[in-house]
């Protein structure tokens, strides 16, 4: 299906308070790219907004650098200030550091060892780390 150009304009003014604005969408890549921010980003996401998880992000990486090692010697209380703006702040900062501290104990920091393996053993593993039932 070929929309016209009017088709296009009134979808975009209708759907564009939905979409990231360039400088977010080239944030995200950024974050893709690496497993480890990627992982930090999807725990922010839980239960809140688009708009709020890159404001928790953006909090965070303004005070931390976002990996394994920094944010598993980072007090909880730090991370939960850092994140604020994001909502649940207390819990995120918990798996978080939790999360962290894990990959740090057992895989030196390093990602790609861990996404090596077996995804269900991971999903086990992340229900182990984060104390959750799902």
């Amino acid at each position: 299906m070929k929309l016209s150009i009017q088709q296009l304009q009134e979808m975009e003014k209708k759907y564009a308070k939905y979409w990231w604005k360039k400088d977010e969408e080239a944030e995200y890549r950024k974050i893709s790219s690496d497993p480890f921010k990627l992982l930090i980003f999807t725990i922010l996401s839980q239960n809140t907004s688009g708009i709020n998880t890159r404001r928790a992000y953006a909090g965070l990486s303004k005070k931390f650098s976002i990996d394994a090692s920094t944010l598993s010697n980072a007090r909880e209380e730090e991370i939960a200030l850092a994140i604020k703006p994001g909502g649940l702040y207390k819990i995120k900062a918990r798996r978080i550091k939790q999360v962290s501290k894990y990959i740090m104990d057992k895989y030196k920091g390093n990602l790609k060892k861990l996404l090596s393996e077996d995804k269900e053993k991971n999903k086990r593993r992340a229900h182990e780390i984060t104390g959750s039932r799902k």
